[in-house]
Parts: structure tokens; sequence; C-alpha cells
């Protein structure tokens, strides 16, 4: 229920932004993650130095016992470029609720597979470039994930911090 919730929200907010004024979009992909954990990102432009992202990363991985999850987030991203050129570039900081859900992905001590997930909020600051000429834009960022919600409260784990970092190459639709 919370995931059609969340996407409803995202899928949203991108149409309420493409009804105004035309404005950028960039659809990206994290580099760092490509080899294991596909991902798409796309921004979508609001102001001048105002943008939403909405990230989506789904994967499986079978090592020990089989894992698939789900993670998307919605960043609101801040730009600090002095004069602005039209386009979506320079510093930025951003801010992000985050959802996580882990299917088949705890075992407990009778076998019993378990979903779990996490609602949390994200910060990051980093930079992204236009390449010269070019409809291509590079996008680098560090943060950290706060997640202040457990959705399967039987486990005894705390609350966590976890880094976050992207190195991710987009293409400008407009």
């Amino acid at each position: 229920m919370i995931k059609k919730q969340i996407l409803f929200c995202c899928i949203s907010c991108f149409i309420l932004a493409n009804l105004t004024a035309q404005k950028q979009t960039i659809v990206k992909t994290n580099l760092l993650n490509l080899p294991i954990i596909p991902s798409i990102h796309i921004e979508q432009q609001i102001s001048t130095h105002l943008s939403i992202q909405f990230n989506f990363h789904r994967g499986r991985l079978v090592f020990f016992n089989e894992s698939n999850w789900l993670n998307t987030s919605l960043e609101f991203k801040h730009y600090f470029n002095g004069k602005y050129d039209g386009q979506l570039k320079g510093l930025y900081l951003s801010l992000a609720p985050n959802f996580y859900n882990e299917i088949n992905a705890y075992s407990d001590r009778l076998g019993n597979y378990r979903n779990l997930g996490s609602i949390g909020a994200m910060g990051k600051v980093g930079g992204q470039f236009q390449l010269k000429d070019s409809r291509f834009c590079v996008d680098v960022g560090v943060g950290l994930l706060y997640n202040f919600y457990k959705i399967d409260n039987d486990l005894n784990e705390p609350n966590n911090v976890q880094m976050r970092a992207n190195v991710s190459v987009g293409y400008r639709l407009l």
C-alpha cells in the first residue's frame, strides 16, 4: 500500500512540473550502481534554481540466499549557480524522503523469509555539470541517509545512518 502511495505522489509531482512552463528534464543512471543495481533517475526542473528528482532502484541478487529490493526517493534539489543560463548545473544541496523495501531478505532461525524495509530521509551535496555543446551531463554527489522507521518492527536493529554516493551520467531531453 505504501509503495503505491509513494509512486502516485512521485508521478503526480512530475506531471505537475511538466504542466508548468517548458523546463528541463534529465534522465540519468548511477554508474556506481550499474553493474549490480540498475537505477533510473528523472530530474525535472521547477524553476531557475530548483528541481525534483525521482530515484528508482530495483534489483535481485542471489548469493547465499535470494534478495529482491526496491528503493525509491524523491529528491528536492537547490542549485547554487549564480548566473542562470537555462541549464540545471553547478553545486547543489538536496533533501529527500526515502523508501526501501527488501523482499525475501531475512530468514529467521526457522527458515522463514520476511519482508524488510525502512522509511528515512536523505541529504546530499553535489555538483551537476553539462558536457560542452552536448545534451549529456555528469552528476556527482555524496550524502547521508537516516532510516527513522523500520517496516518490520520485530527486528531489534537500531535506526541507522548510511552513506550515499552517486556518479551519474544523464541526457537532457529539453
